[in-house]
């Protein structure tokens, strides 16, 4: 038989006890360095060979090596030392029953928290590529319910020119069961939404510095009004005493909108 384990040849028909706990008496049937010793029966002890780059399992009794781990709670941290794990042509899964799937803990001491570094490996980097997508899904109330992808977060290039590289970021909502490219916001800052901007809460305009802003202001019961706030004042007219003018920039023009209280 292969692998067995036994006792090394004597001349004589009868060892000594010398003999029988000699190390070098006790050998595998095609031994090598790393052999383990596993008991394959009730009556038979046998060599397992070693096998690189695998780990030992254990399947309807007996051990074996193997390159995929079974199912199993870890008892421990796993340190990976800048190792990744690789899930080939499929990916990642995390099932939980908690409240929460995942906590990510910085422990650097620093002014710095938790960064996620994505990187997209790619020859032909194009605009309108998305370089991360966040999607989050749930299910509807059809009978048997559907998964429903609800929304999706996606960073995306907006430029790969060398030394002029841009990138944009959008929030796609589902919209009576189609995708709807709600709002964009652009690399240099410009914001594009598809409907529009509410303001619920009323607050005041004010001179501001180096800034316009807009909100709304409840001017009385029930009359919600835009705010607007800027650095440039109005400016008083001598068209009538009430009469003032809002300066505003239009195609890369300066007008003054007459106002009148």
């Amino acid at each position: 038989m292969a692998d067995e384990f036994r006792h090394g040849d004597v001349v004589s028909g009868r060892i000594t006890e010398n003999e029988y706990e000699a190390i070098g008496e006790h050998i595998f049937n095609s031994q090598a360095t790393g052999d383990m010793l596993i008991a394959t029966s009730v009556t038979q002890l046998s060599r397992l060979g070693i096998t690189n780059d695998r780990i030992l399992v254990s399947s309807g009794g007996l051990f074996s090596w193997d390159n995929t781990l079974p199912a199993f709670t870890l008892g421990g941290t796993v340190t990976l030392s800048g190792q990744a794990f690789d899930a080939g042509a499929g990916y990642e899964k995390v099932y939980t029953t908690g409240s929460y799937t995942q906590e990510l803990k910085a422990t650097n001491d620093g002014n710095t928290g938790v960064r996620i570094l994505t990187n997209h490996v790619s020859t032909t980097p194009a605009a309108e590529d998305w370089l991360y997508r966040l999607e989050v899904s749930g299910y509807d109330l059809d009978t048997p319910r559907n998964r429903v992808a609800y929304g999706r977060l996606n960073f995306m290039i907006e430029d790969a020119t060398a030394d002029h590289a841009y990138g944009k970021f959008e929030i796609r909502l589902l919209e009576d069961q189609s995708d709807n490219l709600a709002m964009t916001l652009s690399g240099a800052g410009a914001l594009w939404v598809d409907q529009d901007i509410s303001f619920t809460t009323s607050l005041d305009s004010a001179l501001v510095a180096d800034k316009v802003s807009l909100g709304g202001y409840e001017i009385a019961a029930g009359q919600r009004s835009l705010a607007i706030s800027q650095e440039n004042p109005v400016v008083n007219a001598a068209a009538g005493a009430s009469d003032n003018y809002l300066p505003v920039r239009i195609n890369g023009a300066t007008y003054k909108l007459l106002l009148h209280s």
